[in-house]
């Protein structure tokens, strides 16, 4: 009964959901692994006998070659699929988070980090194209929400477990993360490919330059797109630079901050960041929502929930005690989440041609993310 009073234009089939979970689990992996650093940050840095700088550097490093893996992976999933990039690309996070739990000194840490940036970057894209083509057209605010906030989930994650491994030592947050992209890339493996316009064009519906990789040559593609369309590109690549840069700069160093500035034990610290990114995802939900609804003015839903973190950051930072911390960060986040909750659908809605966008989806996110990757550096030196 609950299932017949859903409208038909939002209803999803099972295999639509099982996309979205499963692309969500892939973008919530990634994320997790990549913040296992920020955690362990002032261990590995006494452990590598380094500043904690140099270890934020090494994050950083992973933050700019992200647009490389971005590149690689969009173009492979645009032109033969988007499935078997993606399970390649799961596979190489696994792995080269694992390498980050067996490094000796900090030029491994480095190499590490930088190639596990490589594969940190073909995530984004790919998810974002993949859920998309799969879901909807009216479900695709809240499943773009929900999914651009598998970022805030695997830091809600990577927390826990810091948490939980705390015993065990800096090393083992490494292992486990590694070892949960087991069950991820075996739920990938067993989820079908699946594509509304895809479909459409097998039904005699749709042109088929609309379907995934098309019939054209990608260099075709990329011509067209730089010829005709190069300020949506640049436009993405500037309004992604934004949005990481508030994010990284509130998120990465935090559970740092909380520990060395605020003097917060791990229990407590666990608690504010989980609480923080609870924030994060219902913001992320209720900015996709919104964003959907009001259409056309889709754009003012971001600027607006941007605007409104400001309020927080006081009590973001300023009080001693864990709960008004926890306090200012749950609506700073949650603000950021419904800023940022429709970046995934507005990037796909930019892309000029059909037929690239895991590519420009995921080269200009990364790209903004390669601009603000200089924030955590910036405020590590701030801090000590």
């Amino acid at each position: 009964m609950a299932l017949k009073t859903i409208p038909p234009e939002v209803r999803m089939t099972p295999l639509q959901a099982l996309i979205w979970l499963s692309c969500w689990a892939c973008w919530t992996l990634g994320s997790m692994q990549y913040y296992a650093l920020p955690f362990t940050l002032s261990n590995a840095a006494t452990a590598l006998k380094v500043a904690q700088t140099k270890i934020s550097e090494a994050n950083t490093t992973a933050m700019l070659s992200r647009s490389l893996g971005a590149v690689i992976f969009g173009v492979l999933a645009d032109q033969y699929g988007r499935k078997l990039p993606l399970l390649v690309d799961l596979l190489l996070l696994g792995v080269f988070t694992l390498c980050t739990g067996f490094v000796r000194d900090y030029g491994q840490l480095v190499g590490c980090r930088f190639l596990f940036g490589i594969a940190y970057g073909g995530t984004y894209g790919l998810v974002m194209a993949m859920v998309l083509e799969a879901v909807p057209r009216r479900t695709r605010g809240v499943v773009a929400g929900f999914t651009q906030q598998g970022f805030s989930a695997g830091y809600l994650f990577a927390s826990g477990l810091h948490l939980a491994m705390n015993t065990y030592g800096w090393r083992s947050l490494y292992w486990l993360c590694a070892g949960l992209t087991v069950p991820v890339l075996l739920l990938r493996t067993v989820t079908p490919s699946y594509s509304v316009t895809s479909q459409a064009v097998e039904n005699g519906q749709a042109d088929a330059r609309a379907a995934v990789g098309g019939n054209l040559p990608f260099l075709h593609k990329l011509r067209y797109v730089v010829r005709y369309h190069p300020k949506a590109f640049v436009y993405a690549c500037c309004l992604t630079a934004c949005f990481n840069t508030m994010g990284h700069g509130t998120m990465d160093l935090y559970p740092t901050f909380l520990v060395t500035q605020r003097k917060l034990d791990i229990r407590h610290e666990t608690w504010v960041t989980c609480i923080l990114q609870i924030g994060g995802i219902l913001g992320g939900i209720t900015g996709g929502f919104l964003s959907h609804r009001v259409g056309f003015y889709a754009n003012w839903v971001a600027a607006a929930a941007a605007l409104l973190c400001a309020p927080w950051l006081p009590l973001w930072v300023l009080p001693t005690r864990w709960n008004l911390l926890a306090l200012g960060a749950f609506f700073l986040q949650f603000f950021y989440g419904a800023a940022i909750g429709n970046l995934g659908n507005l990037l796909q809605q930019l892309c000029p041609h059909p037929g690239m966008r895991a590519a420009f989806t995921g080269v200009a996110y990364n790209i903004g993310n390669a601009i603000s990757s200089i924030a955590p550096t910036v405020e590590t030196a701030l801090g000590e």
